[in-house]
């Protein structure tokens, strides 16, 4: 029995899928997970074979530099909850803080899979720049 949200809140193009709002601690371990996204929380720890990660507009190319921004984060992210609160006291504080976790978070994805990781990119610029990346190595 396939278990699928009715509920699809990612949208590319013509793929939808949902988040895993039923899954619990146990999402990423579960047969049917394949059937939805996780997020951080839900793989930070395990390892798969084969691992797919989203990249969000929080993390872009522009100017020659992998840049961050937290205001194109998830809302539901806690992670970065208080940085419009630090932002308001320490603008610069805040980015180096809202940096550093961005790209920690998609570091900790992109090294999930053991056998590979797929990566789509909501930047192309970004895509772009990661592919010109894997070329050279």
């Amino acid at each position: 029995m396939i278990i699928k949200a009715d509920f699809h809140d990612i949208e590319i193009g013509d793929y939808s899928i949902s988040w895993n709002l039923n899954g619990g601690d146990a999402f990423a371990i579960s047969e049917e997970s394949v059937h939805e996204a996780g997020c951080i929380h839900t793989s930070q720890g395990l390892e798969f074979d084969y691992t797919g990660v989203i990249i969000g507009d929080d993390l872009r190319y522009e100017n020659g530099k992998v840049i961050t921004d937290y205001t194109k984060r998830a809302k539901t992210d806690n992670s970065l909850k208080g940085i419009k609160t630090l932002a308001k006291k320490d603008k610069e504080k805040a980015n180096q803080v809202a940096d550093e976790i961005i790209k920690n978070t998609y570091r900790t994805l992109m090294t999930r899979g053991m056998k590979g990781c797929y990566v789509y990119c909501t930047d192309t610029a970004l895509a772009q720049y990661f592919k010109k990346l894997l070329k050279q190595k």
